[in-house]
């Protein structure tokens, strides 16, 4: 088996094939050992192994009478049999060779759980922004897993295809969030919403400022109110076939394209990761198009992006502002830099009103949740303990991790104004991403509801070993496996009460 190169610009392109590790030809041969294994084509390198540690790798250049076709063999010792062990490996190896295209692994048993989280930490390691760099970037690259079983490849190719799906948007998330604000605006967001739903076949539709004026989403609007360029709302829309009257699963994102704080103006060096502010909304819509590109049965998807830019321009909300949002509830303004929460909470009103059968927001709403989790665990907090049971499970299967806080409601108490129903920004310092929650829960109307604060896992400031500096995807994998679990249990629950 020859592996070569792909020509279109998709994160990766996975296959499968029963021809065996060492008939492979490849630029990089990944082979995959726990600590002491060794297959018996590489057992010249017994010794050199035996000295290895766990999450070490012996890289071996063909040379003549090698007794293997690749040109580069990566012998990798896993830190254990855990699917996040071969998720760290091949994140290493996708960071370690960017530069060549054609890749094989072996080692990685046939089956879902151990090679999906395998792709997932090549593409992870393998990412880079390249958009504005003059060396023409990344070339796209082909990861064959090789050795399968001959019985296993139809079901493995199957399962590698909707991972392929998957790692491309969640490839398309990173580059919408890592995107200058001058260049992905609110208006040229849902531009790129409208094209990519197009492509997929979901159902799409962009509201304007005049519409969300009308339709009292105050929030936003006033967000909105000191930049030039105006917010917008983006739904779009996934109903599979054999969904019926199925109330859809609504996953509302954080979409500000650029905060500045407002009138409570951010200082320098803090503004420089607020282009990412728009990373919740570029996480629902990628989640929602990848579904729709798999077009699943039974599966009824919508995505909400609230889409506006915080500036301090002249007709900027001001501190001391009194807000009244679409369900009537008032908010008293105290700080214009704590806009998310403001930004969508109409949009969890609207959403409300359809009586769906789960919210989910995505938002990268508190510096809080980084005190509290730090920069790999995303905070969930919700009012359903079976819909928070059910992400977190999505989470740990595809490597998001989320870690629940509470819903609590002592600190109510925190988010009161003497002047309105509520205010943006508790009373003292502390508590920051509870009291954020407690206000969005204000305006979802006793739906299950789930709210995931991304604020230190959607951006990395900085480049680690194995991972590009900026947008991480967080939260992509995750939803899109929520949904599809939530929906195929609905519909096994459903065909059960038929019979």
């Amino acid at each position: 088996m020859t592996i070569t190169a792909v020509e279109s610009r998709e994160a990766i392109a996975v296959d499968c094939d029963a021809a065996q590790p060492w008939e492979t030809r490849a630029d990089v041969l990944i082979v995959a050992v726990q600590t002491g294994g060794v297959p018996a084509w590489l057992g010249a390198y017994a010794e050199a192994l035996g000295e290895l540690d766990a999450g070490d790798r012996l890289t071996v250049h063909r040379t003549a009478g090698a007794g293997f076709l690749a040109s580069v063999v990566e012998i990798v010792v896993l830190r254990g049999t855990a699917p996040s062990a071969a998720r760290r490996a091949a994140r290493a190896i996708g960071a370690a060779h960017r530069s060549r295209t054609a890749f094989a692994v072996a080692g990685i048993a046939a089956q879902a759980d151990e090679a999906l989280p395998f792709v997932a930490g090549f593409a992870e390691g393998r990412y880079r922004f390249t958009r504005y760099l003059g060396d023409g970037g990344i070339a796209p690259a082909t990861l064959a897993f090789v050795g399968v079983p001959a019985a296993a490849v139809d079901g493995l190719r199957a399962d590698l295809a909707s991972a392929e799906i998957v790692e491309e948007a969640v490839r398309w998330c990173r580059d919408l969030t890592n995107a200058p604000a001058r260049d992905l605006t609110p208006v040229s967001f849902a531009e790129e919403a409208v094209r990519e739903a197009a492509r997929w076949g979901a159902a799409v539709q962009v509201r304007d400022e005049t519409w969300l004026a009308e339709e009292r989403f105050s929030g936003i609007v006033s967000v909105g109110a000191g930049s030039p360029h105006p917010p917008r709302l983006v739904e779009v829309s996934y109903r599979g076939p054999e969904a019926g009257t199925t109330p859809p699963i609504v996953l509302v994102g954080k979409g500000v394209t650029f905060d500045s704080g407002g009138l409570s103006l951010k200082k320098a060096s803090a503004m420089m990761e607020m282009k990412s502010d728009m990373a919740g909304a570029a996480t629902v819509l990628a989640a929602v198009c990848a579904i729709a590109r798999m077009a699943p049965p039974g599966v009824h998807v919508t995505a909400l992006l609230t889409l506006a830019e915080n500036m301090p321009g002249p007709g900027a909300l001001r501190p001391g502002d009194i807000i009244r949002h679409r369900n009537g509830l008032t908010t008293e303004v105290v700080n214009t830099d704590c806009e998310g929460r403001l930004a969508m909470s109409d949009a969890l009103t609207w959403a409300s009103e359809r009586r769906p059968a789960a919210i989910v927001d995505v938002a990268t709403l508190t510096y809080s949740t980084i005190a509290a989790l730090g920069m790999e665990v995303t905070s969930i907090i919700g009012n359903d303990a079976t819909l928070v049971a059910d992400i977190r499970a999505a989470g740990d299967a595809t490597g998001d991790p989320y870690w629940e806080l509470p819903l609590w409601e002592p600190y109510r108490r925190l988010i009161d104004s003497p002047f309105a129903d509520l205010r943006n920004e508790e009373i003292g310092d502390g508590a920051g991403a509870i009291t954020a929650a407690l206000f969005l829960r204000e305006f979802v109307d006793g739906v299950p509801w789930a709210h995931l604060d991304t604020g230190g896992t959607a951006y990395l400031d900085e480049e680690t070993e194995d991972l590009a500096a900026g947008a991480t995807g967080t939260g992509v994998r995750s939803l899109i496996r929520f949904v599809l679990d939530r929906s195929h249990a609905a519909r096994r629950a459903q065909e059960g009460e038929t019979r």
